[in-house]
């Protein structure tokens, strides 16, 4: 969840439409050097990657404030990726929409 806690940070609106990756890397340029909160994200884990996928390609869906259960979340899966999520990718998608709900909600 680190490695996703600071994408979503990266990716927070902070005002105006602006991205804070925006600032970072505006200020990267300026300054020549990357930013340390930006530069310090975490390594996402391979056997993790392709959830990460699907929640990437599933997360516009929910930007309306629609909020999938578990089962339209695994029929969403396995008609974009041909493929049956198990019990603990579900488990690992439903903690990433949870996480992205709550910095949403707080705006962090």
């Amino acid at each position: 969840m680190r490695f996703a806690r600071h994408q979503l940070w990266l990716a927070a609106d902070i005002g105006g439409g602006v991205r804070r990756a925006a600032v970072h890397n505006q200020v990267a340029r300026t300054a020549g050097k990357k930013q340390p909160e930006a530069a310090a994200a975490p390594d996402l884990p391979g056997c993790l990657a392709h959830v990460w996928e699907w929640f990437c390609t599933l997360v516009p869906g929910q930007a309306g404030g629609g909020i999938l259960g578990p089962a339209a979340l695994a029929a969403d899966i396995e008609a974009s990726f041909g493929l049956r999520p198990t019990a603990s990718e579900m488990r690992c998608l439903l903690a990433l929409f949870a996480l992205w709900r709550r910095q949403n909600t707080n705006r962090i």
